[in-house]
């Protein structure tokens, strides 16, 4: 029981980790990079300290999901914003353009849910290196998990990309594109939204929303 299969169809026009492709950097190496480059601030007690702009917290608004054959009869589209899959498709273009184009590019390797059998693992690609840190600790990294990585779902992060946040969810694909917004919190949500889909029509129950990063 290894969460969901890939589906390789989804990434076809992926080229996968390029040249300027930042793999599963450590958090000291990612908050330097943000400090130097990002203007980002370390603060005395060693945390990372940086501005998110106008977004200081989600953008319920902003949040789609796409209306395919997973979807259109398990969500409730009175509460839920809808997106073709035509216009889900032009949306994943551009945002593997800027990837296989952009100089610089960070890669995550993590998972959510410490049940191995029921963990997702999740590749993310954000534009900057404060967002990898984040994800690195609201979720659990590769290396610290005895299996193997079996990448599921797909999450790109690229903020500068629009002007106005925008997230978009593919349950078909797999696949999630997040821009418009630094708040970084717009990554947990997205997994946790996939989270409440899979759990309860998968295995019949909900998932708890929390995280634990320290082991006493």
């Amino acid at each position: 029981k290894h969460g969901l299969l890939k589906i390789e169809t989804a990434l076809q026009e992926d080229r996968g980790d390029m040249k300027g492709m930042l793999k599963n950097l450590r958090p000291i190496e990612l908050m330097n990079i943000s400090e130097r480059e990002e203007g980002s601030i370390i603060t005395k007690d060693g945390a990372l300290s940086y501005l998110t702009g106008d977004h200081t917290g989600r953008s319920p608004n902003a949040k789609f999901i796409v209306y395919d054959n997973l979807s259109k009869d398990k969500i409730c589209w009175e509460n839920n914003n809808k997106i073709s899959q035509g216009e889900f498709d032009e949306y994943y273009k551009k945002f593997l353009f800027f990837k296989n184009n952009a100089q610089k590019v960070y890669h995550q390797e993590v998972s959510a849910v410490r049940d191995p059998d029921y963990v997702l693992d999740i590749d993310i690609y954000t534009e900057f290196a404060k967002h990898s840190l984040f994800v690195r600790n609201m979720f659990i990294p590769e290396q610290e998990q005895a299996r193997e990585f079996k990448g599921c779902y797909t999450i790109y992060h690229f903020p500068s990309m629009y002007d106005k946040p925008i997230v978009l969810i593919s349950l078909e694909k797999r696949v999630i594109l997040i821009s418009g917004t630094h708040y970084s919190g717009e990554i947990k949500k997205s997994i946790f939204t996939v989270l409440n889909y899979w759990l309860p029509e998968s295995w019949g129950f909900l998932p708890m929303h929390c995280s634990v990063n320290v082991d006493k």
